[in-house]
Protein backbone atom coordinates (compact mmCIF):
# COMPACT_ATOMS: atom_id res chain seq x y z
CA UNK A 1 0.00 0.00 0.00
CA UNK A 2 1.24 3.49 -0.78
CA UNK A 3 1.23 6.48 1.49
CA UNK A 4 2.44 6.99 5.02
CA UNK A 5 -0.28 4.82 6.56
CA UNK A 6 0.36 1.95 4.16
CA UNK A 7 4.08 1.97 4.80
CA UNK A 8 3.66 1.84 8.56
CA UNK A 9 1.02 -0.89 8.29
CA UNK A 10 3.27 -3.01 6.09
CA UNK A 11 6.14 -2.45 8.51
CA UNK A 12 4.02 -3.54 11.46
CA UNK A 13 2.86 -6.63 9.56
CA UNK A 14 6.42 -7.58 8.67
CA UNK A 15 7.53 -6.96 12.25
CA UNK A 16 4.71 -9.15 13.57
CA UNK A 17 5.74 -12.01 11.30
CA UNK A 18 9.35 -11.66 12.39
CA UNK A 19 8.32 -11.58 16.03
CA UNK A 20 6.17 -14.68 15.53
CA UNK A 21 9.07 -16.52 13.91
CA UNK A 22 11.41 -15.60 16.77
CA UNK A 23 8.78 -16.65 19.34
CA UNK A 24 8.27 -20.02 17.67
CA UNK A 25 12.02 -20.58 17.37
CA UNK A 26 12.67 -19.64 20.98
CA UNK A 27 9.75 -21.81 22.10
CA UNK A 28 11.17 -24.78 20.23
CA UNK A 29 14.59 -24.27 21.85
CA UNK A 30 12.94 -23.91 25.26
CA UNK A 31 10.96 -27.10 24.78
CA UNK A 32 14.14 -28.97 23.81
CA UNK A 33 15.86 -27.73 26.96
CA UNK A 34 12.88 -28.72 29.12
CA UNK A 35 12.83 -32.16 27.50
CA UNK A 36 16.54 -32.74 28.20
CA UNK A 37 16.32 -31.41 31.75
CA UNK A 38 13.21 -33.48 32.42
CA UNK A 39 15.10 -36.65 31.49
CA UNK A 40 18.29 -35.70 33.36
CA UNK A 41 16.72 -34.39 36.56
CA UNK A 42 13.89 -36.87 36.83
CA UNK A 43 11.20 -34.21 37.14
CA UNK A 44 7.54 -35.18 36.80
CA UNK A 45 6.26 -35.84 33.28
CA UNK A 46 3.64 -33.10 33.60
CA UNK A 47 6.31 -30.37 33.30
CA UNK A 48 6.57 -30.60 29.50
CA UNK A 49 2.80 -30.26 28.85
CA UNK A 50 2.68 -27.39 31.35
CA UNK A 51 5.41 -25.53 29.45
CA UNK A 52 3.54 -26.13 26.18
CA UNK A 53 0.34 -24.69 27.67
CA UNK A 54 2.21 -21.65 29.02
CA UNK A 55 3.79 -21.03 25.62
CA UNK A 56 0.40 -21.33 23.92
CA UNK A 57 -1.08 -18.82 26.37
CA UNK A 58 1.86 -16.47 25.85
CA UNK A 59 1.58 -16.50 22.05
CA UNK A 60 -1.64 -14.46 21.69
CA UNK A 61 -0.56 -12.18 24.55
CA UNK A 62 2.72 -11.46 22.78
CA UNK A 63 1.01 -10.85 19.43
CA UNK A 64 -1.59 -8.56 21.02
CA UNK A 65 0.97 -6.45 22.84
CA UNK A 66 3.14 -6.23 19.71
CA UNK A 67 0.14 -5.06 17.69
CA UNK A 68 -0.90 -2.49 20.28
CA UNK A 69 2.65 -1.20 20.65
CA UNK A 70 2.89 -0.56 16.93
CA UNK A 71 -0.30 1.52 16.69
CA UNK A 72 -0.01 5.28 16.85
CA UNK A 73 -1.82 6.94 19.74
CA UNK A 74 -4.58 9.41 18.95
CA UNK A 75 -3.62 13.01 19.58
CA UNK A 76 -5.18 14.59 22.65
CA UNK A 77 -7.03 17.82 22.19
CA UNK A 78 -5.00 20.67 23.67
CA UNK A 79 -7.58 23.43 23.26
CA UNK A 80 -10.09 24.06 26.02
CA UNK A 81 -13.53 25.38 25.49
CA UNK A 82 -14.48 28.29 27.73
Amino acid sequence: MTGPNGVSRDGRLRSSWQLLAVYIGASWVGLQVVDVLEDKMGSPHRVFPLVVVLLLIGLPVMLFTATMRGRPRPLASTSRQS
